[in-house]
């Protein structure tokens, strides 16, 4: 029975996970998600444990995806990959036995944290923040402890929870995270009173040219718009005129055209800048690296960026970048990265540091049941932009592109499947934040835990 009882709790907790996984996005389910299978692990042997978090783990990919896994089993591995943390983190729960005291709560989050951030170091970035991306207020404390401090504050919710529920009563480590979560609120929200002076004032656009690039170029110039972001690989993947284009259309795309395609060739895109005389960030290809330029209404590139995270199969044949510096423009300095690298923390967090006013990410997402992998990434836009203070643009090509204020508000968001093109004036300003000049601290406060812990001087 006690079996059957441990199975059930890890079945509802991966339940109470796939909701608060955007595109569900019950996020305020994220706190007490994985209280049912940390109260129930204490009734079963340690390795069953770890079978309660993969059951966990598959029942949250399920209620994300609303399919069972066939052509898409690399993006439900992340699932089970997080089940597996799952059960990792309620082995070290039961192993502290109460649940009831801060320090049980805190050992627990510094695991988990801890788990996140190794699976990151082999390139496996998975991360229980990204539930609470919508949280506005509690989303600020990244710009203290990055998107760890939000990931820790998660996992020891769900600890304090089940110490509650297994101790029938309202236990000192639950007063106490309750207490801090409010502290924490009213300190975000009113930390997002005040900003530096505005330096510069752009008018830039996040374009989602699922009709094409010259439509979505003719639309961002009528709405005034001075920086257009357009997605990554866009001079060499994405289609540029729908059929049945209006023949102004056709006109243009036979300058821009070196032979007929519906393609964008790799000069099109500095051609398009000089037509409709606006600056474009667009992806590209050049020399086995993913690419994004800068280049101006003038045609001339003033600099480009080179992915550094490439994504499934892009390792094996795409170089991968090195550095992430600003560009320096008139407007300000405008940063960019590429994609699957604002699910990592060093690229955002290196173009800031170097000066960067401004993110574009020009991006191009596989297509995943319910266009999850979009929402997911999207989420995690969000969170960079309030780790660093900076607002992020995200140019997608089918869905979910994404505008932020500095704060990691959202400001715009695309539909699936949208041909869409959204222009904001966007202040330019001093960014960065705690986080960005002291970098990953957290992993070390969460190393120094499990040490006392395992040490039993915690």
């Amino acid at each position: 029975m006690r079996i059957v009882t441990a199975l059930l709790g890890a079945f509802v907790s991966g339940v109470l996970m796939g909701l608060c996984v955007p595109p569900n996005g019950l996020w305020w389910l994220a706190f007490v998600a994985l209280a049912p299978l940390y109260a129930t692990a204490f009734y079963v042997p340690s390795l069953l444990i770890l079978l309660q978090g993969l059951i966990c783990g598959f029942v949250a990919g399920l209620i994300v995806f609303l399919e069972f896994p066939g052509d898409f089993w690399n993006e439900f591995l992340y699932f089970l990959l997080f089940g597996y943390m799952v059960g990792i983190t309620a082995m070290f729960a039961r192993w502290r036995g109460r649940l009831d005291r801060l320090r049980d709560i805190v050992v627990v989050g510094a695991v988990g944290v801890l788990m996140e951030w190794g699976f990151h170091a082999i390139e496996v970035p998975i991360t229980f923040a990204l539930t609470i991306s919508r949280d506005f207020p509690l989303l600020q404390l990244a710009g203290i402890t990055g998107v760890w401090g939000l990931s820790f504050l998660l996992w020891a919710s769900s600890a304090s929870v089940a110490g509650a529920r297994l101790h029938q009563k309202l236990t000192p480590a639950l007063k106490g995270l309750g207490i801090a979560l409010l502290a924490i609120h009213i300190g975000g929200s009113l930390s997002t009173l005040v900003s530096p002076p505005a330096e510069h004032t752009l008018r830039v656009a996040s374009a989602q040219p699922f009709y094409g690039h010259i439509r979505v170029l003719e639309e961002a110039k009528k709405q005034g718009a001075e920086l257009v972001v357009l997605p990554e690989a866009s001079t060499s993947l994405s289609v540029c005129v729908e059929p049945g284009s209006p023949p102004q259309y056709e006109a243009i795309w036979r300058q821009v055209s070196y032979k007929p395609s519906v393609y964008l060739n790799d000069n099109s895109a500095t051609l398009l800048a000089q037509h409709f005389q606006v600056a474009l960030i667009a992806g590209h290809s050049y020399d086995d690296y993913n690419c994004a330029s800068l280049i101006l209404p003038n045609g001339k590139v003033i600099g480009t960026y080179k992915k550094m995270y490439p994504f499934g199969a892009e390792k094996y044949h795409i170089k991968r970048g090195e550095r992430a510096i600003p560009f320096e423009t008139e407007w300000g300095k405008i940063g960019v990265v590429i994609c699957y690298d604002t699910m990592f923390s060093r690229p955002v967090r290196e173009t800031v540091r170097a000066g960067a006013q401004l993110v574009a990410v020009p991006t191009y997402d596989p297509i995943a049941p319910r266009y999850a992998l979009h929402h997911i990434h999207s989420s995690m836009a969000l969170i960079r932009s309030a780790e660093h203070r900076v607002p992020i643009i995200v140019s997608e090509r089918c869905g979910l592109s994404t505008i932020t204020d500095r704060f990691g508000r959202l400001v715009w968001q695309a539909g699936e499947l949208e041909h869409a093109v959204h222009t904001v004036a966007m202040p330019l300003c001093r960014s960065g934040t705690l986080y960005t000049w002291l970098g990953d601290y957290m992993i070390v406060l969460c190393a120094l835990v499990l040490i006392l812990a395992l040490s039993r001087r915690l």
